[in-house]
């Protein structure tokens, strides 16, 4: 059950850590005055994958296990 529970925190993360870096790839291009349409989508899908990555690799240890390790200690 544990597994699962990670895996799904996993896909969450990925999905809300991507989102969130493709916009501020986006804005970031923008801010820099660079051309929307080449440089905005580079940031964008650039921030995304990293996003998704980082995402998928660190949420289970911010958001599962120390939920686990709390309910361990009080049991």
């Amino acid at each position: 059950m544990r597994t699962r529970i990670e895996f799904i925190s996993r896909i969450i993360g990925a999905v809300v850590l991507a989102s969130a870096l493709a916009i501020i790839g986006v804005q970031l291009a923008a801010m820099l005055d660079l051309d929307p349409l080449r440089y905005g989508i580079a940031f964008g899908v650039g921030g995304g994958v990293l996003g998704a990555v980082l995402g998928f690799l660190f949420t289970p240890y911010l958001t599962v296990r120390p939920i686990g390790a709390v309910r361990q200690s009080l049991s």
